[in-house]
């Protein structure tokens, strides 16, 4: 990990880029096996109470407050192999313990990341990238168009951060498709605030970009938020290693779509309700 005080300089390989955790997971997972974990998250929050900036070194609060790291970079210059199909990818796609083998997150996440696996795919139906998780005996794959190799090491970034949401119980991500049904859900147990419901958009916005509603709501996913901040990093320091470059509200709140994501609009969706999915929309369609 490095340090916010270091000198600017050109990485060996690719370029250093963002891997957000929480500090609390962190001291919870790590703390009984590293008590130097404890002590430096103790003297963090210390350090806030006496008001230092909560830019400390590469730890600060997030959207949702939470005290979280900077540790560096999921992505440096890893070469992952071509594979053809989704299916063929989960079986003899590169493991992704050994891809981010000597990272932050190879220590952090340790063997947990041994049961995904990372490739390049020809097709992927349209996905610039994705994550699938683990599923039974079938490893989880974090993929990449082919197409898209030009921008390999930003959504690489994009994507090892859901693969870190899912390991460490963080809200994650979402689709266009299944954001709305997903807030719908979230709403109903306190996860989704009412300002990104359908009813409080469609009062936002005419009616002319109702369409675009569920686009709003993929945006305003904290998951999708999180792992567009660590994205936005890579594009930032792309080029050049500049250890003054740090994550802010606004790399959680940019999005591609135009849209005016704010704090209030974020939602918060876990592993745990994507499992509870279908008995969820069971029951809605039983009422």
């Amino acid at each position: 990990m490095r340090e916010g005080s270091q000198k600017s300089k050109k990485p060996k390989s690719g370029v250093e880029v963002a891997g957000l955790f929480d500090w609390s997971r962190l001291v919870r997972s790590l703390g009984k096996s590293n008590p130097d974990i404890v002590d430096e998250y103790f003297d963090l929050k210390n350090k806030e109470k006496k008001g230092l900036d909560t830019w400390i070194g590469r730890s600060f609060r997030d959207p949702r407050g939470e005290l979280v790291l900077d540790t560096g970079s999921p992505y440096v210059g890893q070469q992952l192999p071509e594979i053809e199909t989704f299916e063929e990818a989960r079986k003899s796609g590169a493991n992704l313990k050994d891809v981010l083998s000597g990272t932050a997150e190879d220590v952090l996440l340790g063997d947990d990341l041994a049961n995904y696996r990372a490739a390049i795919i020809p097709n992927t139906g349209g996905y610039h990238a994705g994550v699938m998780r683990p599923k039974g005996d079938q490893p989880g794959l974090l993929f990449v168009d082919a197409n898209q190799k030009d921008r390999l090491g930003e959504l690489f970034t994009h994507e090892a951060q859901h693969v870190t949401q899912s390991i460490q119980n963080k809200p994650v991500g979402s689709t266009t498709s299944r954001a709305p049904h997903q807030v719908e859900q979230a709403a109903e147990i306190g996860q989704a605030p009412y300002a990104v419901t359908e009813e409080a958009l469609r009062k936002k916005y005419p009616a002319s970009i109702w369409g675009q509603i569920p686009q709003v709501q993929y945006y305003s996913s904290f998951g999708e938020a999180e792992a567009r901040a660590a994205q936005d990093l890579y594009n930032k320091r792309k080029g050049l290693l500049d250890p003054d470059v740090k994550p802010e509200i606004e790399n959680y709140l940019q999005n591609p779509g135009g849209f005016n994501i704010t704090p209030d609009m974020l939602w918060k969706y876990y592993k745990i309700n994507d499992e509870e999915f279908p008995l969820w929309w069971n029951k809605k369609w039983a009422k």
